[in-house]
């Protein structure tokens, strides 16, 4: 399974679900033909299913895909769509009863999550993949497959220890841990600029020049997106309520 969609959901879900609220609440569901929300959702569409033609369009035509029971065992991936379907049937069902304004984005995301997973599980079992013989090509030596890459992750590890494997993992917690410490002691926005910075030169052993380059270009779109354009109300820092005469110059503490 992909980590990147489930971060940008942990991060930006509590948003989506809000503003989404407020525009049920305001506009019912006319705002969905609003030209700007159309352009959106056909970007957003686009962005689904780009991958796929793509992939599509790339693939391997000496592989066949069969389809039926590929005698697949269990394992830690179904493990966990079977969790993953159990949970979206939970949000189904425990929403189901709620006012429609405030039900709608669990039972959209609900139903949604329920399909995805659904295919994914049915894919592992019932989807099968089988390499052809290309033409010319000697007896015994066929092409390999190429491995899906649909709802995958393609492992980089293989070639390391689990002693090496063990200490990126606790380096890479180290660095989450510093930047909850310093959000909330100076502010989750003022700590992506300090985090970028440390990051980039302690770990990345970047040039001052091009660490400080852009890191002040990915902070500065960062607080004219969440700060400006989504009005983010920022969590309250240490710093803050020890002297709150800084929240009057700049509300990010």
């Amino acid at each position: 399974w992909p980590r990147p969609p489930v971060l940008l959901g942990v991060v930006l879900g509590a948003l989506v679900e809000r503003y989404m609220f407020i525009s049920v609440q305001a506009y019912g569901f006319t705002f969905l033909t609003r030209p700007v929300v159309i352009v959106v959702l056909v970007i957003t569409v686009l962005g689904v299913m780009w991958p796929l033609i793509r992939d599509y369009r790339k693939r391997d035509r000496t592989v066949k895909v069969r389809f039926g029971a590929n005698g697949a065992k269990f394992s830690v991936d179904t493990g966990f769509t079977l969790l993953m379907i159990a949970f979206f049937v939970f949000t189904i069902m425990s929403s189901r009863d709620w006012e429609l304004s405030a039900k709608v984005v669990p039972q959209f995301c609900g139903w949604t999550g329920l399909i995805f997973c659904t295919l994914q599980l049915l894919k592992n079992f019932f989807v099968s993949t089988e390499t052809v013989r290309q033409p010319g090509a000697p007896d015994g030596i066929p092409k390999p497959a190429a491995p899906s890459a649909i709802m995958d992750i393609k492992s980089t590890l293989g070639n390391l220890s689990r002693r090496e494997i063990g200490v990126r993992a606790a380096a890479y917690l180290a660095w989450l841990l510093f930047f909850l410490g310093t959000a909330r002691v100076i502010g989750l926005l003022p700590s992506v600029f300090v985090f970028l910075i440390c990051f980039m030169r302690i770990h990345g052993k970047e040039p001052w020049k091009t660490t400080l380059i852009i890191s002040s270009l990915m902070w500065g779109f960062a607080f004219l997106l969440f700060h400006h354009i989504l009005s983010v109300p920022w969590p309250p820092a240490l710093i803050g309520d020890m002297y709150p005469h800084l929240r009057e110059i700049i509300p990010l503490y």
